[in-house]
């Protein structure tokens, strides 16, 4: 019952990451996606996958900030530079395998590109990063720790973003922050 529970929360959360690219502004993509991963530190931390719950806590963190620009606490320009190091600082707390890298590693990877691409301001450069980094790296991730809706989220996720890559163009600049 505990595992059900536990994967429901992970495909609840896909729930609201996947549909976030959809949404055709950055600021609304990046706040949906916030909830999303909210939900998800709970899922991987009943999975025991402490390494995907503070890293994505990490994430969700960014994203809020990320989320309020305009507000002038949120306009500080080392706000990315503050997460990227506390990503850091929190994936070496938490770094459980040291035989086995690859999960950690990818975790970081992928949650360091979405870091990044938030703060770009630009809806398509966070499509962009979904498809070539945060996407395939979390799912290898996901793989590792058997968080199924982690996984499928991610496919489907990748596919939303290409999706949304197509309706809103490559070459036009999707709505800032």
């Amino acid at each position: 019952m505990y595992e059900i529970f536990a994967q429901g929360l992970g495909f609840l959360a896909m729930l609201f990451c996947v549909g976030s690219y959809q949404l055709k502004s950055g600021r609304l993509l990046i706040l949906c996606k916030v909830i999303g991963d909210s939900i998800y530190v709970l899922h991987y931390f009943l999975l025991g996958a402490y390494t995907g719950c503070v890293t994505v806590a990490v994430c969700a963190l960014n994203g809020l900030v990320c989320g309020c620009r305009g507000s002038r606490w949120a306009e500080w320009k080392g706000w990315k530079w503050f997460f990227s190091a506390l990503l850091l600082a929190a994936s070496l707390m938490v770094w459980q395998k040291s035989f086995d890298p690859i999960p950690s590693l990818c975790s970081f990877a992928s949650i360091l590109s979405v870091i990044w691409s938030a703060w770009s301001g630009s809806a398509k450069v966070i499509r962009m990063a979904k498809l070539a980094i945060a996407g395939p790296t979390f799912l290898i991730y996901c793989v590792f720790i058997r968080s199924y809706g982690g996984a499928l989220c991610e496919i489907i996720g990748m596919s939303s973003a290409a999706v949304a890559l197509f309706r809103y163009g490559l070459k036009k600049r999707a709505d800032d922050l």
